[in-house]
């Protein structure tokens, strides 16, 4: 202790239920520095500021776990961008303030399909880049003109103009069609990828070594 506030090493056992324990340094009477945290849901390890998490890796106790920035003003400790492993799938991006996929990320599945683009609430909105678990991409707006994406189809190492249809399959664009908005789709969207995997790896870059 100093002048009456916990300060240094120590243990901190709290909550409701006394579920909630905290090992590792404090400084003015707040978590600061290096820490273990153990809830109900999750355990925490990593840094603290101000009292609060600040970057680590969760292991959920339901299976799966978290290595990222920490929300600083989210509810229940929720993640704000890293890495997300979960049994079934993985995902790389922003997240908002509930814990839900928000802003840019990418998100694969267990038999390598990939979806990437901007995410509100879970979902993909807006512009995407989804590839399949052969290797074949679309990338272009989504929910345009009726379809799912609306853009350009990889196939061996070419783009052409096409669209994803409401049930999953590609369709390439009639011959002698104007390409002009599917061009344009395109452009918006790999714009926005560029530029967000950028953004994503310039702050995966600031992340603290924790030793």
């Amino acid at each position: 202790f100093v002048m009456g506030e916990y300060d240094g090493e120590g243990t901190l056992t709290f909550g409701t239920n006394l579920d909630n324990i905290y090992t590792g340094q404090f400084k003015k009477g707040n978590f600061e520095g290096k820490g273990v945290f153990s809830m109900s849901k999750a355990t925490f390890t990593g840094l603290f500021k101000n009292n609060k998490a600040w970057f680590g890796t969760f292991k959920y106790v339901k299976g799966g776990s978290f290595t990222g920035f920490i929300h600083e003003n989210g509810e229940d400790y929720n993640p704000e961008v890293g890495e997300h492993y979960d049994p079934n799938y993985t995902y790389l991006g922003w997240f908002d303030t509930l814990g839900k996929r928000g802003g840019y990320g990418t998100y694969v599945e267990k038999d390598g399909t990939q979806l990437e683009g901007k995410w509100i609430k879970g979902d993909l909105t807006g512009v995407a880049m989804y590839t399949f678990a052969n290797k074949q991409s679309i990338i272009g707006k989504i929910d345009y003109k009726g379809n799912k994406i609306f853009g350009m189809i990889s196939h061996e190492d070419k783009w052409y103009p096409g669209v994803m249809k409401a049930d999953g399959s590609l369709a390439f664009a009639d011959n002698g069609v104007d390409v002009t908005e599917y061009n344009t789709a395109y452009k918006e969207a790999a714009e926005y990828l560029a530029a967000s995997r950028a953004a994503y790896k310039a702050t995966m870059d600031k992340a603290p070594v924790i030793k």
